[in-house]
């Protein structure tokens, strides 16, 4: 896909143990006979950068300057960041922010 495709992997109690540290594994009673089904994404996105615009909205966009990360963010089910733009239609002025998507 455009995004880099996702896949669906099992993923060991020994890539879990080592994402947490093993001894959070010991204080947790993590097995090794089970495993962890994440989302991941399959290769690099096409895109650098992305603009997100809203339908009907003219005057305010967000951009994705990590795509990579976003996305693996998103996977994750956390949140990403963004650039807001936001222009006033009266004077033209363009106002920048940040925040968490």
């Amino acid at each position: 896909g455009l995004l880099g495709g996702m896949v669906t992997v099992e993923e060991g109690m020994e890539g879990v143990s080592a994402s947490l540290g093993g001894e959070e594994q010991g204080r947790r009673g993590l097995g090794t006979t089970c495993g962890v089904v994440t989302n991941r994404r399959q290769r690099e996105p096409m895109f650098d950068v992305v603009i997100e615009l809203k339908k009907g909205s003219f005057d305010e966009w967000h951009i994705v300057f990590d795509v990579p990360s976003a996305v693996d963010k998103v996977l994750k089910e956390l949140h990403y960041s963004v650039q807001c733009r936001t222009r006033d239609e009266k004077t033209g002025q363009l106002r920048l922010s940040t925040m968490k998507k």
